[in-house]
C-alpha cells in the first residue's frame, strides 16, 4: 500500500521509521486477517494511530536514524566493492588466464622481431614496445607482459613502480614469473602448463559436524543463515531456545556457500566472535580449506563463475523456489588448481580483502544495534533535541 503524507504535518522519512519500528510491525502482526494467510489492509491502515511530534522535532529524528543508516549503507558499498576486486583478480588470474596469455604474446612478438639466425638483442624490440633496453632476454620480456596484465600498468608505469618502489616491483615480478607460458589441453579445455585438473575437495573439505543450539536454551547463538545473509551478511544472535532444528558448527576457516536456491550466489566467509558459539544453517555447505593459508584461494574459487556454475548443475528439484544443489557431488566437482605457490600469492594479495568486508559487517551490525535501540526512545519522545525540552 501507498501512502501520500501531508508534508505540512509530517515528514515522510519519519513515517518511514515509525513503520520499521518492531511496536508498530508487532501491531499490524497481531491485527492480521486470516489464519492461514495474514494480511493487512487498507481499512486497517486507516485506523492506525501515528504520534505526531512537531515536525521539527521529526525532522532532527530523522536526521539522527538518518546518519547510522548512511553509514551502514556505505559500508555496504565499500564491501561491494571489495568483494568485486577479490574476484575480478581471481577472474583474471584462475579463469581467463591473462597473465599466461601475455605471456605467449610476449613470446610471439619476440620470436616475429628476431632476425634470423641472429642472438636475440632487446635492441630489435625495445623501441616498438617501450621495453627498456635491460630486459634481454626472452623470459624477461615475457614476465614483463605479464606483470602488466596482473598490475595493468603500462611498460612506462612499471619503470616508474620499478624506480618509486621497488620492493612492489621485485613481488609483482615473483608473481609474474609463477605463471607458465603456454597452455595444454585438458579434459576442461585448455589450462596453463603444469597446472591440473582436480577434485575440489582435495582442497577443501566438505564439513557438516552437527550440534543441537536448542539444548543450550539461553546461550545466544552467531547464527549465519539465509535470511541473514540476505539481510547484510550479519550472523543473527539468536538464542538457543528459538532455534528448533539442528545446525552445522562453524569452523574457523570455513567458507560457506547457499545449497539451496544456488542461482542465486551466497557465499560466506565468517568471522565468529566466539567460535564456540557460531552456527550456520543445513542450507549452506561448509568447506574447510586443508590448508588454513588458501583460505582465501578456495573462497575466490567459490566465488568464481565456474564453480557457481558446477554448483548449479548438482541441482536437484523441479521448483525454482525450493532447488538443492548436491554437497557430495560439488564436493568431487573438477576444478583447476595452479601451483601451490602461485595459489598462496593470490591468497596473500585478497585476504584483507575479505577481512576488511568482515570488519565493516561487524560495525554495521552494532550501527544496525544502536538504531534499533534509539528508534522506540526517540519515536516514543524519551529521547528529544535540548532545544525542545519543557
Amino acid at each position: 500500500m501507498k501512502l501520500t503524507v501531508n508534508r505540512e504535518k509530517v515528514e515522510p522519512k519519519f513515517l518511514y521509521y515509525v513503520f520499521s519500528s518492531p511496536e508498530k510491525q508487532n501491531e499490524i502482526l497481531a491485527n492480521g486477517i486470516g489464519a492461514a494467510v495474514p494480511g493487512f489492509n487498507l481499512g486497517q491502515l486507516k485506523k492506525q494511530k501515528v504520534k505526531l511530534p512537531e515536525l521539527s522535532v521529526q525532522r532532527w529524528i530523522v536526521r539522527n536514524l538518518e546518519s547510522l543508516d548512511k553509514k551502514i549503507n556505505h559500508n555496504y558499498r565499500i564491501n561491494q566493492t571489495l568483494e568485486q576486486m577479490a574476484q575480478a583478480i581471481f577472474k583474471s588470474w584462475f579463469v581467463d588466464f591473462e597473465p599466461v596469455k601475455a605471456k605467449i604474446a610476449a613470446r610471439q612478438r619476440w620470436q616475429a622481431l628476431q632476425p634470423e639466425n641472429e642472438p636475440a638483442s632487446p635492441v630489435c624490440y625495445a623501441a616498438e614496445f617501450d621495453e627498456p633496453p635491460a630486459v634481454g632476454d626472452l623470459e624477461s620480456y615475457m614476465n614483463r607482459a605479464a606483470m602488466q596484465a596482473i598490475a595493468g600498468k603500462t611498460a612506462a608505469q612499471l619503470d616508474a613502480l620499478r624506480a618509486e618502489d621497488p620492493e612492489r616491483y621485485q613481488e609483482l615480478y615473483e608473481t609474474a614469473a609463477l605463471f607458465p607460458s603456454a597452455m595444454q589441453e585438458s579434459e576442461l579445455g585448455e589450462i596453463p602448463e603444469g597446472w591440473e585438473v582436480t577434485p575440489f575437495e582435495k582442497l577443501a573439505k566438505l564439513d557438516s559436524s552437527s550440534i543441537k543450539p536448542s539444548e543450550n536454551p539461553e546461550k545466544i547463538w552467531e547464527h549465519y543463515s539465509i535470511p541473514a545473509f540476505d539481510a547484510g551478511k550479519a550472523p543473527a544472535l539468536d538464542a538457543g531456545a528459538s532455534i528448533k532444528s539442528g545446525k552445522y558448527k562453524v569452523k574457523k576457516t570455513s567458507v560457506l556457500t547457499s545449497k539451496l536456491n544456488p542461482s542465486t550466489s551466497r557465499v560466506w566467509w565468517p568471522e565468529p566472535i566466539d567460535n564456540e558459539a557460531a552456527i550456520c544453517s543445513t542450507e549452506f555447505m561448509q568447506f574447510v580449506p586443508r590448508s588454513e593459508k588458501l583460505r582465501a584461494f578456495v573462497a575466490g574459487m567459490i566465488s568464481s563463475a565456474p564453480f557457481q556454475a558446477g554448483v548449479i548443475a548438482s541441482v536437484t528439484g523441479s521448483t525454482g523456489s525450493r532447488q538443492r544443489a548436491q554437497p557430495k557431488q560439488v564436493a568431487k566437482m573438477d576444478v583447476v588448481a595452479p601451483c601451490e605457490a602461485l595459489a598462496l600469492r593470490y591468497a596473500r594479495q585478497v585476504r584483507p580483502l575479505f577481512t576488511a568486508q568482515a570488519k565493516n559487517i561487524s560495525q554495521s551490525q552494532k550501527l544496525a544495534e544502536l538504531r534499533d535501540t534509539l528508534l522506540p526512545k526517540l519515536l516514543s519522545g524519551e529521547i528529544i533535541p535540548v532545544a525542545t525540552e519543557k
